[in-house]
């Protein structure tokens, strides 16, 4: 057990999928799966996001991160069938499964751009039709706030932003374009509602658990958002990655850092260019954090971060006026010099993230900074060479 516990908390899936096999091929699969079980109830309670993601990697079934399903019952599953690869055996399980799922109303997660690309592709119109009968169903008469939002679109409705006091204004608008005619219906939306209090009975405890805390992280008070954003850290689950890219902007820093934490946990290439925008936050933790995501990610960002090393300031209006705000210039001389540094620290990260990474379609562009006319910049520069060996 303690290799599999290594192994998960360095998160070797290569490793851990030839376990498996090796589990299947000599019949010790209950040991295996008994390893797991206690990894999941102890070292890893907290985080399960991170062992559930990467037995879905394992199971070859990574793009059906939105199938609500222990991955174990599919492990089990997949050892029944003798004598066929990982790659070929899991899949149309998860996919049966995944029809149950749809046939439960339960579409949370589930991206449908994505299973349009694989063998999912057949359950979309199911899909589709599950998620608009399970909203019309909800909306007659007068429909309690908590009952909309257990829905799939009452869901998206209620996390499309960060809830006001205006935030219900457009609802029935939202509801007009799936065909909902707001005359039909009677719903008062408060923007501060409990999310304990939406029940998400056709999911499981898992999912019903991160559900909630993405509605904490969409909801009124900062305070509550860091919180949020920390405990989907602590759970690392991708499902979460594209909330916590949106709250990425909150106009807190406190809120910023802590999703920024989070996604570093998660570590997905979408979110390479949520950390790139951080890497000029005004704040310097947010900035920091930042390139320790990058680092995290590692080669899906290198070339973003290349790029970044071969740009010219480009301000708009409002970032001056917040640099501005920050470094109060005397004259627009010092302001041209605030924002000048500010770029160059947005490059400086950059470059460190770059060495940090180590790959080498990055030596070329470090090479021409370390060139430069800075000299901050070109001993940063030279600092990550040092890591290739280069300098």
């Amino acid at each position: 057990m303690s290799d599999i516990t290594e192994v998960l908390v360095t998160r070797r899936t290569g490793e851990l999928r030839e376990l498996f096999q090796h589990s299947l091929d000599t019949g010790l699969l209950p040991e295996f799966v008994n390893s797991l079980s206690i990894i999941s109830q102890g070292p890893m309670r907290q985080r399960w996001g991170i062992l559930r993601s990467i037995l879905f990697e394992v199971l070859c079934i990574a793009d059906l991160q939105g199938l609500d399903r222990d991955p174990v019952d599919i492990i089990n599953r997949v050892g029944k069938l003798e004598g066929r690869p990982i790659s070929s055996s899991a899949r149309p399980f998860a996919i049966e499964l995944l029809r149950e799922q749809v046939a439960r109303y339960n579409t949370f997660f589930l991206d449908i751009d994505a299973l349009q690309k694989s063998l999912g592709a057949v359950l979309v119109p199911q899909i589709i039709e599950a998620r608009l009968a399970e909203v019309k169903h909800m909306c007659r008469g007068r429909v309690s706030s908590s009952a909309l939002i257990s829905t799939y679109y009452g869901f998206t409705f209620a996390t499309s932003a960060v809830r006001q006091e205006e935030w219900s204004a457009g609802l029935h608008s939202f509801l007009g374009e799936l065909g909902i005619l707001g005359d039909d219906i009677s719903c008062t939306m408060e923007y501060d509602f409990d999310p304990e209090l939406v029940s998400f009975s056709n999911a499981s405890d898992q999912t019903a658990e991160l559900l909630k805390t993405i509605l904490v992280l969409t909801g009124p008070n900062s305070g509550k958002r860091a919180e949020a954003a920390e405990r989907l850290g602590c759970i690392a689950d991708p499902r979460s990655e594209y909330y916590l890219r949106k709250v990425a902007g909150d106009q807190y820093p406190w809120v910023r850092l802590s999703a920024i934490r989070a996604l570093t946990e998660i570590a997905l290439p979408p979110s390479v260019l949520t950390f790139i925008h951080a890497l000029g936050d005004l704040d310097s933790s947010v900035r920091s954090e930042a390139v320790k995501g990058l680092v995290a990610v590692g080669p899906p960002a290198v070339a973003p971060l290349i790029s970044i090393l071969s740009k010219e300031p480009n301000i708009d209006y409002a970032d001056t006026l917040r640099a501005a705000e920050v470094a109060h210039p005397r004259s627009l001389d010092n302001l041209a010099a605030a924002l000048t540094q500010r770029f160059n620290i947005t490059k400086a990260l950059a470059a460190e993230a770059l060495g940090k990474i180590g790959d080498d379609r990055a030596v070329p562009s470090l090479l021409q900074l370390g060139r430069g006319q800075d000299e901050q910049l070109r001993s940063i520069a030279l600092n990550a060479l040092n890591t290739f060996g280069k300098s």
